[in-house]
This record gives structure tokens, sequence and C-alpha cells, in this order.
């Protein structure tokens, strides 16, 4: 597993940045500028636009997995800004096409417009969740008191035929002991 982690992490080849031309600084630099001259002049659809062109680039690899890999893959793996491998694979070195990356990012037209629609979509979407969660709690609550009316009802129809069944035997009892009483006399008689 160590192996596998690292061969895919990325190496920041510091080295560049303490020459006496600091080459790699002025290109991380640049690039650093170019972003954020993108963002300041664009707002949030900058930086949308931006993380819609990274989830592109990873499309195919992202389609394969599932959530919890999909939220490790974004926060470590991710393929960024249109990485161009260099040299031979056991020293392939990274490079980046930023302007190709920036170019992707500002061909996606995303507007103010399209972010509040999609807000109000995502607004009305949690309303409807949440009504729908009420509706379904009031359910249950509602088939909580049906259920003990019906245990009520249950146990009323039960004394009730309880009651019935013992008027019933009482009725029956004193007919038999008329009758008895009757036969008795009868006896006595004869």
């Amino acid at each position: 597993m160590s192996l596998q982690v690292l061969s895919t992490t990325i190496t920041y080849d510091l080295q560049g940045h303490f020459l006496p031309e600091m080459p790699k600084l002025q290109s991380r630099l640049t690039s650093y500028s170019e972003y954020t001259t993108i963002v300041l002049a664009s707002g949030i659809e900058a930086i949308f636009a931006f993380s819609i062109v990274l989830l592109q680039k990873n499309e195919d690899i992202l389609l394969t997995l599932n959530f919890d890999e999909i939220l490790t893959f974004l926060k470590t793996r991710i393929k960024s800004l249109n990485e161009d491998v260099e040299g031979p694979e056991s020293d392939a070195q990274v490079k980046y096409n930023i302007d190709e990356f920036v170019q992707d990012a500002i061909s996606l037209r995303i507007t103010p417009f399209m972010l509040d629609a999609y807000a109000h979509e995502y607004a009305d979407l949690v309303r409807a969740r949440e009504a729908h969660a009420i509706e379904m709690d009031t359910l249950r609550n509602s088939n909580r008191v049906l259920a003990y009316q019906s245990v009520s009802v249950r146990a009323a129809v039960t004394s009730a035929s309880n009651f019935v069944s013992s008027k019933e035997l009482d009725e029956n009892l004193a007919q038999l002991n008329t009758e008895h009483v009757e036969v008795l006399v009868s006896d006595c008689q004869s």
C-alpha cells in the first residue's frame, strides 16, 4: 500500500523554488496570478467553472467509484490542471498545462443567473424534502394515535362482549334456577 501511495503522489520539485532565478516559483506565482485575476473578475462563477472543469477531466474515473471512494479521490488523487507526463514512465514528471485548464474554465459560460436558478431549484428541492418529512412525521403520529385507539376499541369490545356473555350467563343461570325450583316443587308435591 505504501508503494502505491508513493507512486501516486505528486512531487513538487521544490528545488526549483530556490535556484537563483526561481523558475518554479515564478511559474507557480504566474499560475496563481492567472487564477486570482479570473476569480476577482468573475467571482463565484469562476470558482464554479474551475470546479466543473476538474470534474470533467476526471469524469471517467469518478463514474467507476462509489460515494466513499469519490470523496477520497477528490481529496487526494484528483487529476488537475490538465496533467501531461513527460519523460520515460519510470522517471515521469508531471507538467501542468495551466493555460489549457484556464481556457477550459473560461469557455464554460456560467452566469450569475444560472447559479441563481440552481440555488432556487435546490431551495425548492429542500423545501419539498422537508415538507415530505413533516408529512411523514404527521402520518406516523396519526398512525400511533389510530393504533392506540384501535387497542382501546378492542379492549372495549372485549369488555362489552364479556359483559354480554356474563349477562347471558346470569340469565341462563336464573332460568336454570327457575326450572330447578319448578322440578323440586313438582317432586315435593308428588
